[in-house]
């Protein structure tokens, strides 16, 4: 009687199942990994093959795995942690000792990335000329682990694995507004003004400070603009179209645009967040350090 041969389990499939479920769609998974959708389906039918069931299926639009995919992506998703904990430290390695050269991707929110950190770009330059920095702008949350960026900028505590998080300082808020905003806000009172609102959350059912504050203090009625781009708001608010709560920082670089209202009770803390392979080594510290020092003197 032939003896059976067991199939051969592939990293790529894993990877593509860790991926899929990380995703959520079959599309998402093949735009992440470069793939066409044909492969990524010929991958998971492979990784189906060899242990012996069925990892995954879509029902009404989202991705549920079976027992067998639930065990898959386990060993997938820490045979991915292990891979790039050892991309993360080779990197670290090839590091000249003591040499602030290099690349380093740095991610931050649609504001903070734009408003704040872009246009003092220069005087890290100035102080390290053979850096270049490279500016992910987060339309989805970059991942350290797997090194889509070196450094992040968050608006809450980090909780990836394996990073070093410090607080390097914290948002403050207030109303602002163009000079027919200020006059009417002197007659009248907040009550009074259109009003344009953030909408976004950092999770089903969680609000932000900046909309719990709007909500408790602006009538639903007087909302004239809802965005989840805070330069959305500030360009708004500078061409006349409401008053907005917004970031000093943010409102300071629209000259047109007067302070209304501060609120000190609405605030953000900013968290700096890296592997903590990338500690010592010269070019992220010296990134991480000029980091501290811009967000220490935000205003």
């Amino acid at each position: 009687m032939q003896k059976r041969t067991a199939a051969t389990t592939h990293w790529d499939d894993l990877l593509t199942l860790a991926v899929l479920a990380r995703s959520g769609s079959y599309a998402a998974c093949a735009r992440e990994l470069g793939l066409t959708h044909a492969t990524v389906i010929r991958r998971l039918r492979r990784l189906e093959t060899a242990l012996g069931a069925s990892v995954a299926e879509s029902m009404q639009g989202r991705i549920e795995l079976s027992p067998a995919g639930r065990i898959a992506l386990a060993a997938a998703e820490q045979m991915e942690r292990h891979a790039a904990r050892i991309g993360r430290e080779l990197e670290a390695r090839r590091a000249s000792p003591g040499s602030v050269s290099g690349t380093v991707k740095l991610t931050a929110t649609e504001g903070v990335a734009t408003l704040f950190i872009a246009e003092r770009l220069p005087a890290l330059r100035e102080r390290h000329p053979g850096l270049t920095v490279e500016l992910i702008v987060e339309a989805r949350r970059a991942s350290l682990a797997r090194r889509e960026a070196h450094l992040a900028i968050r608006l809450n505590r980090p909780v990836e694995e394996q990073v070093v998080a410090r607080r390097i300082g914290t948002i403050h808020y207030g109303v602002y507004g163009n000079a027919a905003m200020r006059r009417r806000y002197a007659d009248e009172g907040l009550t009074a003004l259109p009003f344009c609102q953030l909408a976004l959350s950092l999770a089903p059912g969680v609000a932000l400070p900046e909309i719990r504050w709007v909500d408790r203090q602006i009538a639903r009625d007087a909302i004239v603009l809802s965005s989840n781009s805070v330069d959305t708001l500030l360009m708004a608010a500078a061409a006349g179209t409401g008053a907005a709560l917004l970031p000093h920082f943010a409102a300071r670089t629209q000259p047109s645009l007067h302070l209304l209202q501060d609120c000190p009770d609405v605030r953000r803390e900013v968290w700096l967040a890296y592997p903590s392979e990338y500690r010592r080594q010269p070019r992220f510290r010296a990134v991480a350090d000029w980091l501290a020092e811009c967000f220490a003197e935000m205003p």
